[in-house]
C-alpha cells in the first residue's frame, strides 16, 4: 500500500480551502442578492401603500 506524503496531504487541505472559500462566497453572494430584492419589495410596498392612502383622501 503507498503511503501519503506530507506534501500530498498539504495539497488537498488547500484544494479543500479554497473550494469552502468559493461555497461561502456563493453563499454571501447570494444572501446580498436577496437583501437587495427584499429591500426593493419594501419598497414597493411602501409606494403602493402611499398611493391607497391618497385615494383614501
Amino acid at each position: 500500500m503507498q503511503s501519503i506524503s506530507s506534501a500530498q496531504l498539504l495539497v488537498v487541505a488547500a484544494a479543500l480551502l479554497v473550494l469552502a472559500a468559493g461555497i461561502f462566497w456563493i453563499l454571501k453572494s447570494h444572501k446580498r442578492e436577496q437583501d437587495k430584492t427584499q429591500a426593493r419589495l419594501q419598497e414597493i410596498q411602501d409606494k403602493l401603500k402611499e398611493i391607497e392612502n391618497n385615494k383614501a383622501n
